[in-house]
Formats: C-alpha cells, structure tokens, sequence
C-alpha cells in the first residue's frame, strides 16, 4: 500500500514537471487537478478492500476473502479461546497473588514461588482451579495458614502454601 502511494505520488509529480503549462500556465492547474485524483484514488484503494473484508467478516464469508489462509475449524476456536483466556487469567491471578504477598504478608519476590491453575467453564467463565505458593529463604516464618485462608477466601479456590521448597 505504501508503495503504491509513494509511486503514484512520485508519477504524478514527474507528470506535473514535464506537462507543458500552457498559455497563461492554465495548463498546470489542470495537470495538478488531475494528478492529485490519481494520488487520492491510490489513498482510497486500501480503505475500499479493508471495508470489503470488515463486510465479508460480517457476513460470515471470511473464507472467500482470503483463499490463501486456512481457517481453523469452528470446533476449534472453541479449544483456542479456552487456552488463552485460561493461560490470560493465570498470568493475571499469579500477579495478584503476588501483590498480596508483598503488600499484606510482606513476602519479597526472592522468597516465594507462585503458581496459578485456571479453567474456563462450560458457560465460557474464567475459574480459579488451585494457586499453590511456596515460601522459602525469610518467608518460612510466615504462617501459612493465614496466607492459605486469605488466598483461599478471596479467590474462592483452594490454596495451599508450602514451606521450604
């Protein structure tokens, strides 16, 4: 696309240099006229196939816009969709997780190891399956039943903390 805009820019340029202007240099302005439709057609050419792909989206017919791509399954989306949300609400659980054991229980990043199991439920829900958290180095004085309760209450999944691993 940008090629094809730079291209029609530089021709229409080099048709502006080398057109004769005319008498009274009315000439010119017509050359520009015309060139500068040129340049604005080149604009709107890529606009045109994007909206002919957002309606074709639309309309369902994605596979016939684009024959090259190989389109999974409809039953795969499904599986695809489930792995990333459920990988997504790990990541997002783990940071949380870790926030509170920094902030509230005051567990340096050093001294524990957190790890988060989501799944996505029938109805597409994002759940909290388990959160296993491991404490070691200054951390293991901590009790870990405190932890386990606040984690376990406010995910609504169990916790289990383990110390000195």
């Amino acid at each position: 696309m940008l090629y094809g805009l730079i291209a029609a820019a530089v021709a229409a340029t080099l048709v502006e240099l080398i057109a004769p202007q005319g008498e009274g240099g009315r000439m010119g302005g017509h050359v520009r006229l015309v060139a500068g439709l040129c340049v604005l057609v080149a604009l709107i050419q890529p606009l045109r196939e994007g909206v002919m792909l957002l309606r074709a989206m639309a309309e369902g017919d994605l596979a016939e816009m684009l024959p090259d791509v190989e389109l999974p399954a409809e039953e795969e989306y499904g599986s695809v969709w489930s792995d990333t949300l459920a990988a997504m609400g790990d990541q997002e659980v783990t940071s949380w997780v870790e926030g509170v054991l920094e902030q509230k229980f005051e567990i340096s990043p050093d001294n524990r190891r957190v790890q988060v199991v989501c799944e996505v439920g029938e109805n597409g829900v994002l759940h909290v399956k388990e959160v296993y958290i491991a404490l070691r180095g200054a951390a293991i004085w901590k009790d870990p039943h405190t932890i386990e309760g606040y984690v376990s209450e406010r995910l609504s999944a169990p916790c289990t903390v383990s110390v000195g691993q």
